[in-house]
């Protein structure tokens, strides 16, 4: 299959998953959009951005797979698993490199095949968050302008259509974790458990940190906010508490990890926290990453309105507390760890920022002026039909 027949193809998934939720001309042009911006991205920056250091290496660490082995031979060959191990640097890299090299094997073009699929990934995470909103009690017309803002938010563009890094798909993975946590929470689903956990394991290979972040989270989240769960469930949390330790000694034991662990200053939050928040800084951007500055203009010009929205998010939606708390978790953690602070790190959180950006344009601007482009009867739903979803 041809370069053009897949991005065609992928239109077409985009068109008919979109059109559930916004109607079919809203779904036409974003999917148009977010197919078209890696195609006229890489026609005009070219070798800037294929060139770039992070997308270089997995490439090359994909080339080198395949001269000795087939993607899919890592379905029975311990080798395989052996050769990624050491090229994922330890382990903590292994799927994106094996991706990398599958589409290497089925691509004339393997660079822009591997930025379409960013583009996917960003797009069904775009989708989980417009289902997460429904734990919120938000309109539907709030639900669907946020999936809309979520699809065209200037740093998921820029990032997800312009390089070819893991983060996107680690993007896509914290989300789908978030939504399988509210629906193990609210819903007592066997199935979202048992998806919950699989995803979990998948942290493992992708970035192998994230699972012990995303658990201190829920459980603060428990000890902060649902005081009924825990004094009901006690037992879980604790089993919970034990399993955030036990993949913690688990992963401690990658090479990597201590390597980081040495470099843990907890002085370092002081700076380390605004920097995480603000990077990258405009003015500092280098040449080889021109293409953020747009994205990095705009973060800083919505940070305050982000804050006030964050603020307001927490005060009337206790439920979507979590969100904050995840944030705040994985800031600390990166403001304490001296030399892995970096715009990266940052944008696979950028949803959440996305989403106090528009929770506050939504209810100190739009709402007020009367400019919501949803807007329809019945507004006092969550979705179509259904009263909004709480968590007890």
């Amino acid at each position: 299959m041809g370069e053009l027949s897949v991005y065609l193809l992928v239109w077409m998934c985009m068109v008919q998953l979109l059109a559930r939720y916004l109607g079919i001309n809203w779904a036409m042009f974003l999917s148009s959009l977010k197919v078209l911006i890696p195609i006229v991205g890489v026609s005009i920056l070219g070798s800037d951005i294929i060139s770039l250091k992070d997308s270089q290496i997995y490439l090359q660490s994909g080339a080198n797979y395949l001269f000795l082995y087939e993607p899919w031979e890592v379905l029975y060959n311990e080798h395989t698993w052996e050769l990624l191990f050491k090229l994922g640097d330890y382990g903590y890299n292994t799927f994106y490199i094996w991706w990398n090299a599958l589409i290497i094997s089925t691509s004339s073009s393997p660079h822009s095949i591997l930025l379409l699929f960013n583009v996917v990934w960003v797009t069904l995470a775009a989708i989980l968050i417009y289902h997460i909103s429904a734990y919120g009690a938000f309109t539907a017309d709030y639900r669907k302008g946020l999936l809309v803002f979520q699809l065209v938010a200037i740093d998921v563009l820029t990032w997800s259509s312009l390089t070819n890094v893991r983060d996107s798909l680690v993007l896509c993975l914290t989300v789908l974790s978030i939504y399988l946590f509210y629906r193990v929470v609210h819903e007592k689903k066997i199935a979202a458990l048992l998806m919950l956990l699989a995803v979990l394991l998948s942290f493992l290979t992708v970035r192998f940190y994230i699972p012990a972040l995303l658990l201190a989270s829920w459980i603060l989240y428990f000890l902060v906010c649902n005081h009924a769960f825990v004094r009901q469930h006690p037992v879980a949390l604790a089993i919970a508490i034990l399993a955030s330790v036990g993949i913690f000694f688990f992963v401690v034991e990658f090479g990597y990890v201590t390597k980081m662990l040495r470099n843990v200053h907890i002085l370092n939050a002081l700076s380390g926290v605004p920097t995480f928040v603000l990077t990258p800084r405009p003015w500092s951007v280098t040449d080889t990453y021109r293409f953020l500055i747009p994205s990095a203009i705009y973060h800083w010009l919505m940070i305050i309105p982000a804050v006030l929205g964050g603020i307001h998010l927490w005060r009337c939606h206790p439920n979507m507390r979590l969100l904050i708390i995840y944030l705040v978790v994985i800031t600390l953690f990166y403001a304490t760890i001296q030399g892995l602070i970096g715009p990266r790190q940052r944008y696979q959180v950028s949803f959440i920022f996305c989403w106090f950006q528009y929770h506050f344009l939504y209810i100190f601007v739009t709402d007020r002026l009367g400019l919501l482009p949803f807007r329809s009867r019945g507004n006092e739903l969550s979705s179509a039909g259904e009263p909004p979803v709480t968590i007890n």
